[in-house]
């Protein structure tokens, strides 16, 4: 008759009181899930019977996670907020969670953090679909925005970050590259960076660039400014 019917539910264990869910990410026979008061718990959910899913593991660290993206079947991308003990916000977090084993999850390495400027904007935790992923080469980016008032006048500081994974380090993720551009108006904020036939273009109102990735670094090719 249309109507949606309920098989199965998780009534005990996911969250603590005045908790709420900030991120989820569903794949085949596992969820991942994220809720946060003050430290972000991520649980490791087992959908293999759907009539009968289990949490089977959990992290608590802090800050939370609000998109997740799975990285080589094994692995999580979290992006999201770095927090203190009390639950306040306090920059921008990127880490990578191992999810190989179930009963027993654990983020790989140190995150990346990116402190608040003055009115920091990480985009693509709006939009998700402004994330760039190269996931083959295992790269994914995203660009930060600071707006500052100096003299009465506005500048904007649009920064592009590539982060590489390498999961043979300590630490596999890491800065791999970054651009910057600096103005007084809105005009040459960076919008996204998106992956085409083995080139990368980034994009701004007023300019394209194009790179090719090289062994240490995302190798300018050309620019095309846009009047």
């Amino acid at each position: 008759d249309g109507k949606w019917m309920e098989v199965s539910s998780i009534k005990e264990g996911l969250g603590l009181p005045g908790e709420t869910i900030r991120s989820a990410r569903f794949e085949k026979n596992t969820a991942t899930i994220v809720t946060f008061k003050q430290t972000d718990p991520l649980y490791y959910v087992d959908l293999t019977d759907h009539y009968n899913p289990k949490i089977t593991s959990e992290l608590k660290i802090e800050g939370f996670t609000v998109y997740q993206h799975p990285y080589k079947n094994n692995y999580v991308i979290g992006i999201g907020y770095d927090a203190d003990a009390n639950g306040g916000t306090t920059g921008y977090k990127v880490a990578l969670f191992d999810i190989r084993d179930k009963n027993n999850i654990k983020q790989v390495g140190d995150s990346i953090i990116f402190s608040y400027g003055e009115y920091s904007r990480l985009k693509v935790i709006d939009n998700p679909k402004e994330l760039l992923l190269d996931l083959e080469n295992g790269i994914f980016g995203f660009s930060i925005m600071r707006h500052e008032n100096t003299s009465n006048r506005h500048q904007y500081y649009s920064e592009y970050y590539t982060i590489k994974i390498d999961l043979t380090k300590d630490n596999p993720i890491y800065i791999f590259d970054t651009e910057s551009i600096k103005t007084d108006n809105y005009k040459g904020v960076i919008d996204r960076m998106v992956f085409i036939k083995n080139n990368y273009y980034l994009l701004a109102a007023d300019q394209v660039k194009v790179y090719r990735l090289t062994s240490n670094q995302l190798g300018l090719l050309s620019t095309y400014k846009i009047q």
